[in-house]
């Protein structure tokens, strides 16, 4: 389980984060839903200690990222996160796998199960946007994490690709692992999704499960406008 607490986040003056208060329970897959400036990156970044709130908390089953990746594993892609274009595959997964004590077989594993095991030796400057996806989330795998920490997976994919990573995080969360994803793709994130935080301007504007958001809005496309844009003009 994810746990943010009252959480806060000014830059000098500019506070992007205000008093953030939600909850991504074992089993299930949570969805950051809103444009661009209204938080989510910075709240990902506090989670995974890369940006140090200015108040409130941000845990794994009560204990801070370090904590709780040691034993339990979490797995992060992160859209800024960008693999070296000289290497092989094969070679970017094992220099990750290495600093986590990982064998190259594993990586060989996760390259398979991505779809990527008959390029694993190719340079990665010759992927395609979504062959580069495909390589975060084998990066993500790495470890077999409890939790994963997903920003824009489905970005690059083509229908095929999209299909595969919302079977992939479903079966992940039926076994029990917990997922935290933003995407700007409304289609998608309705089908995978099993609510939705939305944010606006550092604040939490609504939140909702699918069953609330479908007697509610007519798709998650609506919802995100509407929300947005009655915010906006009251």
């Amino acid at each position: 389980m994810i746990t943010f607490d009252n959480l806060s986040k000014k830059f000098d003056t500019n506070e992007v984060l205000k008093q953030v208060t939600f909850v991504v329970p074992s089993g299930s897959i949570v969805s950051l839903v809103g444009p661009n400036g209204s938080g989510k990156s910075t709240l990902l970044r506090i989670l995974l200690e890369l940006e140090s709130a200015t108040s409130g908390k941000a845990l794994f089953d009560g204990q801070s990222y370090t904590e709780f990746s040691v034993n339990h594993g979490v797995g992060v892609s992160l859209d800024t996160m960008i693999p070296h274009p000289s290497r092989r595959a094969l070679d970017q997964l094992w220099w990750v796998a290495a600093a986590k004590g990982l064998p190259k077989t594993t990586c060989i594993e996760k390259l398979s199960q991505v779809g990527l095991g008959d390029v694993s030796k190719r340079r990665i400057n010759g992927f395609s946007l979504g062959m580069k996806q495909r390589l975060r989330i084998a990066t993500a795998l790495l470890g077999n994490p409890s939790v994963l920490v997903l920003d824009e997976p489905v970005n690059g994919l083509d229908p095929e690709g999209v299909l595969w990573i919302r079977t992939l995080l479903q079966e992940f969360a039926d076994n029990g692992g917990t997922v935290l994803i933003t995407s700007h793709l409304m289609s998608e994130l309705e089908q995978l999704a099993d609510s939705f935080v939305f944010l606006r301007k550092g604040i939490i504007a609504e939140q909702l499960d699918r069953v609330c958001l479908r007697e509610k809005y007519a798709s998650l496309e609506e919802a995100y406008f509407r929300i947005n844009h009655s915010r906006s003009e009251g």
